[in-house]
């Protein structure tokens, strides 16, 4: 999480202290987003949540259009395109799919990462542009680590470069190394 905040600055500098938090925040998100695979991880915890609304905001819809108020409800939507739906529902069920693999395989995977750019497309670039940054800084940073990283489903490309344990003193430095990081970045924002 930190290490995809901090690369995503590091790697899309802004002056705006507004687009640098906004920034931080998807490189964080991306890099927490891979680890959905893994029960107890924030990027896990963060889907449920999300899974949860989703499943409220679905819930209420059907009790909008059971009660005949559904132009109301989906009013919120109006400058949404059917494009846009279809590219969350296809996201939101690529990370459900993500959620019940093995860790480090798909979400892992060059092919979760360009996905996640064909369906996310609809961002401003900056903020994308941040989210596949966390993607791809979390799956550099595994690869240190004793268990193998699937790089592509499709060719079958698993490396590990066997050098650190993903909890060990190397793991604790890097986030260290990375908190100072993003605060440096950000106090350079503040007087640029």
């Amino acid at each position: 999480m930190i290490i995809g905040a901090t690369s995503s600055l590091f790697f899309l500098p802004t002056n705006r202290i507004s687009a640098t938090i906004i920034c931080a925040s998807f490189g964080a998100l991306g890099g927490l987003i891979l680890d959905i695979d893994t029960r107890k991880s924030k990027g896990a915890v963060l889907f449920r949540t999300v899974k949860k609304a989703v499943e409220l905001l679905l819930a209420l819809a059907l009790i909008a259009i059971l009660l005949g108020k559904e132009k109301d409800f989906f009013r919120v939507f109006d400058s949404w395109n059917w494009w846009n739906v279809i590219c969350l529902a296809s996201l939101f069920l690529l990370y459900w799919y993500g959620s019940t693999t093995p860790h480090r395989s798909f979400t892992h995977s060059i092919e979760f990462v360009i996905f996640n750019a064909f369906l996310l497309y609809f961002l401003p670039n900056l903020f994308l542009c941040a989210f596949l940054i966390g993607q791809l800084s979390h799956i550099v940073l595994d690869l240190f680590n004793k268990k193998h990283v699937t790089l592509s489903i499709l060719f079958r490309i698993k490396v590990s470069l066997n050098l650190a344990s993903s909890d060990g003193i190397v793991d604790r430095m890097l986030s260290f190394l990375g908190m100072i990081g993003l605060v440096i970045l950000f106090v350079k924002t503040l007087f640029s």
